[in-house]
């Protein structure tokens, strides 16, 4: 089992939430990402959450870049590159250079991405009924994007606590793969109308009254005019910071049990940064990755303690290693 830098520091610190040790005092560093609270920090009675990180099914504009890697990678097969990061731009520029088509605009899920989504939910089921500890989700959250909800809506077409949630769209980009569709739209669609739109459309609504008192900016394709309130271009420092706001969103649910379902920038980004696994790997189309959270009740306490398996990828088994670590809702997005 790995050792956490928490060990290291002979900190007490328990696997079990029934006997974590919240009066033991030890020293936790700050560091130049954030702020870490202490085992103090927690309220007596912390709120225990199951989460379930999901990323959505193969889209169509995932085809197009792996189709254009492909094809990349046999054209400069022959060429000598001074070294792998100039190949490795080289690919990236060509890997971008498809994502410009106007006709991937809030892409859909792909043949394959519909059965992948149909695969999880029954592996979903299983590591449930096989683990007497976790709890099928009673709340789903998920991005606005259509290949999310689609995901979502093949996952769960029945649960009627399935909130969409703009926070957990993938990062702003500035390609039309990464725009979403207007909510009226989507609410049509007879997959998705037993999903809450409320909060997207509150949104919807804040922008638009910020529209009435600035003045309209024309933007040449293929960057779309997204919300007033959003970048149209998001750095990576600027989603991490923004994934930190998940933190705010479990205080706000009653659900003990909890599925979010969204994107692999944001996925990374939240990981690496909000839940300290900096060498954590990229999720694969529709891999889920399972945590166990103890949430402080209360804007007084932000911070939450996480039970994350060393081993991320908890598609196919759940493994029994874990580590508690401390995260920051205050994140304030360093790299």
């Amino acid at each position: 089992m790995k050792v956490s830098w928490r060990d290291e520091m002979k900190c007490q610190v328990s696997t079990s939430f029934s006997t974590i040790d919240l009066t033991d005092s030890c020293d936790i560093p700050e560091t130049p990402q954030s702020s870490y609270g202490s085992p103090l920090d927690l309220p007596e009675t912390p709120i225990r959450k199951t989460v379930f990180l999901v990323r959505h099914g193969e889209a169509l504009h995932n085809i197009a870049e792996k189709s254009a890697l492909q094809e990349a990678l046999a054209t400069l097969a022959n060429r000598d590159f001074p070294n792998e990061d100039v190949k490795r731009e080289a690919l990236e520029i060509a890997r971008r250079s498809v994502l410009t088509d106007e006709g991937l605009k809030d892409a859909p899920l792909s043949a394959k991405g519909h059965e992948q989504a149909g695969i999880t939910a029954t592996t979903m089921s299983k590591i449930v009924d096989e683990d007497a500890d976790l709890k099928a989700p009673e709340a789903v959250f998920v991005s606005p994007l259509q290949r999310a909800l689609q995901t979502a809506a093949l996952m769960f077409p029945k649960h009627n606590e399935v909130h969409v949630c703009d926070l957990l769209r993938e990062r702003c980009t500035g390609f039309p793969c990464d725009e979403r569709s207007e909510v009226p739209s989507l609410q049509s669609r007879k997959s998705f109308c037993h999903m809450s739109f409320d909060q997207v459309m509150q949104d919807d609504d804040d922008d638009n009254a910020v529209c009435n008192v600035e003045q309209e900016v024309e933007l040449e394709p293929p960057i779309f005019r997204r919300f007033h309130t959003w970048p149209l271009i998001e750095e990576k420092f600027m989603l991490r910071k923004r994934t930190a706001g998940l933190g705010k969103l479990l205080q706000g649910t009653d659900a003990d049990s909890v599925c979010i379902v969204t994107h692999k920038g944001f996925l990374r980004e939240l990981e690496r940064g909000p839940l300290g696994q900096p060498q954590a790997s990229e999720f694969s189309n529709c891999e889920v990755r399972v945590y166990d959270v103890c949430v402080c009740d209360g804007a007084a306490c932000p911070y939450a303690v996480l039970r994350a398996p060393n081993l991320h990828n908890s598609r196919t088994k759940l493994y029994n290693g874990y580590q508690w670590i401390i995260i920051d809702y205050n994140y304030d997005g360093m790299i």
